[in-house]
C-alpha cells in the first residue's frame, strides 16, 4: 500500500475563523435584541393587566355606591367638607368637588386622616377585592336640579366618582401608592 501525502497551502490566513466569529457576533446581537423585545412586551402586558384591575375595581366601586344609594331609605346628610364621601354641590361657577379636591393633591384619595371618600363595601357589606393594592374609593355629590315647573319638586341626582387601583404598588413613608389608578364617574337619579 502506497500512501501519498498532500501538503497544505503555506499561506492560510484563518478566514474561516474570522467569518465564524462575525456570524457568532451577529447571532448574539439578534439574541440580545429579541430578549429586549420580549422583556418590553412582558412589561406592557403587566401594565395592561394592572390597568384592567384598576378599571374593574373602579367599576365595582361605582356599582357598590349605586347599590347604597338605591337601597338606603334615608341618606346621610351631605356636607360641604365631604364628610365620609358625601358632598354638597359646589357653586356652578366652581369646579366639581371631586376635581377641586383632587387637582392640588393626587394623594387626596389616599388620605386616611381626614376621611372625605367612602371605601368599597361601606354600609353595603361587599367583601374586599382580593387582587388590588388598595380598596377602591368613592365620593358622592348631591346635584339638585331645579324643575322647569316651579310647582314640581326639585330633581335629585347624584354624581358618583370612584377611583380604582391596580395590584402593583410602591410604599412611600408607609403610604401605599398604586401604580395604576383609574377614575370613573356616573350620574344617577334616585
Amino acid at each position: 500500500m502506497k500512501f501519498t501525502y498532500q501538503s497544505l497551502p503555506k499561506n492560510q490566513k484563518g478566514a474561516v475563523l474570522a467569518i465564524s466569529l462575525i456570524i457568532l457576533l451577529l447571532m448574539t446581537i439578534i439574541g440580545v435584541s429579541a430578549m429586549q423585545g420580549t422583556t418590553l412586551q412582558e412589561k406592557m402586558a403587566g401594565n395592561l393587566r394592572d390597568y384592567n384591575l384598576a378599571f374593574q375595581a373602579g367599576e365595582a366601586a361605582l356599582r357598590d355606591a349605586e347599590r347604597y344609594l338605591f337601597n338606603t331609605a334615608s341618606l346621610p346628610s351631605f356636607s360641604d367638607s365631604c364628610t365620609n364621601g358625601f358632598c354638597t354641590p359646589s357653586v356652578p361657577t366652581n369646579a366639581p368637588k371631586w376635581k377641586m379636591l383632587n387637582t392640588s393633591n393626587v394623594s387626596y384619595w389616599y388620605d386616611t386622616a381626614t376621611i372625605r371618600t367612602r371605601s368599597y363595601g361601606t354600609s353595603t357589606g361587599a367583601s374586599n377585592l382580593p387582587t388590588v393594592s388598595r380598596q377602591p374609593q368613592t365620593m358622592l355629590e348631591e346635584l339638585i336640579i331645579a324643575p322647569l315647573d316651579p310647582s314640581d319638586p326639585p330633581i335629585m341626582r347624584y354624581r358618583i366618582t370612584s377611583q380604582g387601583y391596580g395590584a402593583a404598588f410602591t410604599t412611600d413613608s408607609g403610604v401605599v401608592k398604586p401604580h395604576a389608578r383609574v377614575m370613573l364617574q356616573t350620574i344617577v337619579q334616585r
